[in-house]
């Protein structure tokens, strides 16, 4: 917690490699986000590295996930396939069915959301303009 009243309300969150995500393995934290936002105590900040989520989110954003915010239709979630692949994909609630999409058609089309694939968190904040502490 941040201790002057013009930070009340800010959160660190630590800033994760993609890497960690898929294993079980503890990363030491050594960087971190600062933001206003709400979010829960398990929070964390994942690098967009590449162009692959153009233009929703370019190459060197941030996207914030909370994996205790529940994902509605429209959300952008963090998704571990049964594949044991790690993706960023839009949330649609359709008739009481989960479905996901690419952000980018090249990656595929709409999809039922398995059984097997786990919702890691849904993104919250996405950071253009951002400084790693």
């Amino acid at each position: 917690g941040f201790t002057s009243k013009k930070h009340a309300g800010w959160t660190e969150i630590p800033l994760i490699n993609w890497s960690h995500l898929n294993t079980l393995v503890k990363q030491k934290i050594t960087k971190f986000i600062i933001t206003e936002c709400s979010v829960g105590k398990t929070a964390f900040a994942l690098y967009i590295s590449d162009q692959s989520m153009e233009p929703l989110f370019p190459e060197k954003s941030i996207v914030i996930v909370d994996p205790e915010s529940e994902p509605t239709h429209g959300s952008y979630i963090i998704i571990k396939t049964g594949k044991n692949e790690l993706i960023l994909r839009n949330f649609l609630l359709i008739s009481g069915n989960k479905y996901t999409t690419p952000l980018n058609p090249k990656f595929g089309t709409i999809a039922k959301l398995l059984t097997k694939d786990k919702i890691l968190g849904t993104v919250v904040r996405t950071i253009y303009d951002h400084r790693i502490t």
